[in-house]
Parts: structure tokens; sequence; C-alpha cells
């Protein structure tokens, strides 16, 4: 991630830049995660909440 999510969103627009192409304003832009992967075990449930994105909810079945 280039030390730093910012860091990497810097090397995308520079380099877009250099191929003519640009970062709109509201675009996107997924930087990789930032927290350690949770493994699930079968039958195990994750429901994670996000203040403005909402609530998801995963459940795993054999």
């Amino acid at each position: 991630m280039l030390d730093h999510p910012f860091n990497s969103v810097s090397w995308l627009a520079n380099n877009l830049g250099r191929r003519r192409h640009n970062l709109h304003k509201g675009a996107i832009v997924l930087t990789g995660c930032v927290t350690e992967t949770i493994w699930l075990n079968e039958g195990e449930q994750m429901v994670v909440e996000a203040e403005n994105l909402g609530r998801i909810s995963v459940a795993l079945r054999a």
C-alpha cells in the first residue's frame, strides 16, 4: 500500500495523468485492506456495520 493509503491514491493519480486520464470528483478508489483478515469457520456468521455505508452480514454453510 506504499506505506499509507494516500500514497497509493497519489501514485494512481500521477500515473493516470501521465496517460492522459483523470480521477473524477466522486470516484471511488479502493486502496486495499487496512485491517487484518478474519477467517470464518463453517457455521459462523459475521455482521459488519459502517457509518454512512450500512450493514452487511455473511453466514458460512457447508
